[in-house]
């Protein structure tokens, strides 16, 4: 079993947001290696914002680990978010802050047939809670707790399944060694998008976000350099207008190491 513990916070940068110099992250993490291709973890995060916003959630997480034989891995996550969180209400110019009370669940499968070229096939499915607050008449103020599931801003989403470099792997636009295809529906339609590359908004009245396909190409001659190719083409679905258009992202990046 291991164990790791942290408590950080930003006291030099003046760069960094109000938010994040205001704000306490205290982290704990476990794991136990039930065998040598089972493992579970569990992590904890407690963070403080002393800012009037009170974006304080306290994610208690789950995860399974998995390495069958030499064809499959597999993976599951669960997660619990509490805490408090904050926004500031434009028609009052007040500060709402809410209870939070929502869960989050992510698993996936990977198959490695081990022949020429060494594919592997990924299919997951990942799921956050949502919440009916932006469905309100105007001035209408929610009850109870804030349902909505959000990451705590520390993550990655980045991973290599199987391949040489790292992907998006929840989306590149909505945020062949890989060729991934997602599709997108809110548990709770909203207007709301958190963190996408999207220049358009949903409707907030249909929970058909779309879908996207993604293609990672990455090439690694040496351990001194990486080369890696992404691009993401995404569709709208019926979340957003009529006269909404797809998007796509291309990224090229190089890296050398000495």
């Amino acid at each position: 079993m291991t164990f790791e513990a942290s408590v950080g916070r930003d006291l030099f940068d003046k760069t960094r947001n109000q938010r994040d110099q205001n704000a306490t992250n205290r982290i704990a993490e476990v794991r136990w290696d039930l065998r040598s291709d089972l493992a579970l973890q569990a992590f904890y995060l407690d963070r403080e914002d002393r800012t009037e916003l009170r974006d304080s959630p306290r994610i208690l997480g789950l995860r399974v680990l998995g390495d069958p034989g030499t064809h499959f891995k597999f993976w599951a996550d669960l997660a619990h978010e509490g805490g408090t969180r904050g926004r500031l209400d434009s028609s009052t110019g007040q500060v709402i802050v809410r209870d939070v009370q929502a869960h989050a669940l992510d698993v996936g499968l990977t198959y490695r047939p081990r022949v020429v070229l060494d594919p592997s096939f990924t299919v997951s499915y990942a799921l956050g809670s949502g919440d009916d607050e932006l469905t309100l008449p105007a001035g209408q103020q929610p009850q109870g707790a804030d349902g909505t599931f959000r990451q705590s801003g520390l993550q990655r989403n980045r991973a290599s399944l199987n391949g040489v470099v790292s992907f998006r792997y929840y989306g590149e636009v909505l945020d062949p060694e890989d060729l991934l295809f997602h599709r997108y529906r809110q548990d709770v339609p909203s207007q709301r998008l958190e963190n996408t590359e999207l220049d358009a908004n949903p409707s907030g009245l249909d929970p058909r976000l779309g879908s996207e396909w993604d293609l990672v190409v990455g090439y690694e001659p040496r351990k001194e350099f990486e080369l890696r190719l992404t691009g993401g083409y995404f569709q709208p679905g019926r979340a957003f207008p009529a006269d909404a258009t797809s998007s796509t992202i291309t990224t090229v990046q190089a890296k050398f190491r000495f």
